[in-house]
């Protein structure tokens, strides 16, 4: 279904759909942009540039309870929310698609998955100003969401994909329109297109000085993991309560960056950390994004939308330590083949 929409009319549209749902959108705090729940909708701010954190931790929250337990009964929570996000751009909906193959194999997360079902997306074109890297890494234009809102000066041209999103286009505000759609229904253009190149720019140059030169310039803080929409590193915790058995098992955020992380308590009293070597956890997590995932799913951990970057106090570019890893791994390739001659 498509019609079109009066962008002077975007205000009293987010009013009614709050009304049936805990409603998030992206507004400006400080200097930045970040979604949170709207109360008025004219603190909505739909021309921005990428936000702090990705609209993925309304699936994926940092710290969540898995189940309670009292006297041998488990109860885990229902989660009945019905959530909307509104103002997504194309980059964090290619995200959420991601995601959601990885929550649904080889075991399903009933918590991501769930709070997936009750959320209704609507997303929206970026512009000249913020394009939002909409070209970066392949986005599919016709997936990923209900509703999508394609800019058209005064207007949003409106396209709904889903029975949810035919219901949002049902409301008075919702025209007939003539709009040509100006998005290509084809996957945009990749700067990344040559994925394998990259993957074996990082599979073989483990052991090149590129990987020190970066691992000395990080703090190992994991603020490039907690911004990243495809990061889901996580640990469990039980939290027994004084009343005897009585308690709660959660899950948060963790990232590979930490030592905690990869240390398991089977050897002594301080237990045994398997990459123990900061580099080793740098390393790590440019293998996991740009070999382990592209293995297992034939894409990368990663839609280039910049936060990494943008969030790193040690100013560190993943662009440019992918394409030092290629030169490096160029460089030694020549170096081989001249020695065997």
């Amino acid at each position: 279904m498509k019609k079109e929409i009066a962008k002077k009319n975007i205000p009293d549209l987010i009013a009614a759909l709050s009304k049936r749902h805990s409603l998030y959108a992206p507004i400006k705090k400080g200097n930045d942009f970040v979604f949170e729940r709207i109360k008025d909708p004219k603190h909505v701010i739909l021309d921005y540039p990428t936000t702090i954190l990705p609209p993925t931790k309304f699936f994926f929250p940092s710290r969540e309870c898995l189940f309670n337990y009292q006297n041998g009964k488990i109860k885990i929570p229902r989660l009945r929310e019905r959530t909307l996000l509104f103002g997504v751009h194309l980059v964090d909906i290619h995200a959420i698609i991601q995601l959601d193959e990885i929550m649904s194999r080889p075991h399903q997360d009933y918590y991501y998955l769930k709070r997936r079902e009750n959320m209704t997306i609507v997303g929206i074109s970026g512009n000249e100003k913020h394009d939002d890297f909409h070209r970066a890494l392949g986005v599919d234009v016709r997936i990923g969401y209900d509703v999508f809102l394609e800019d058209a000066g005064d207007r949003f041209l409106a396209r709904s994909i889903t029975k949810k999103g035919d219901r949002i286009l049902r409301k008075n505000w919702f025209k007939k329109t003539k709009i040509k759609e100006r998005l290509s229904a084809k996957k945009f253009t990749s700067s990344y297109q040559h994925l394998f190149e990259l993957k074996s720019a990082v599979e073989r140059t483990k052991d090149l000085k590129v990987w020190d030169k970066y691992a000395s310039l990080c703090y190992g803080c994991g603020n490039c993991s907690f911004v990243c929409p495809l990061c889901f590193c996580s640990d469990v915790e039980d939290k027994p309560s004084v009343e005897k058995g009585k308690g709660r098992r959660e899950r948060h955020y963790d990232a590979c960056f930490f030592k905690s992380f990869t240390t398991v308590h089977a050897r002594g009293a301080e237990g045994f950390t398997f990459e123990s070597n900061h580099r080793d956890r740098f390393y790590h997590w440019y293998h996991h994004k740009f070999v382990q995932l592209i293995n297992e799913m034939g894409k990368p951990g990663c839609v280039n939308c910049g936060r990494c970057i943008k969030y790193c106090p040690a100013g560190i570019n993943f662009r440019e330590v992918l394409e030092e890893a290629k030169r490096g791994l160029s460089k030694n390739i020549k170096s081989q083949i001249s020695n065997h001659k």
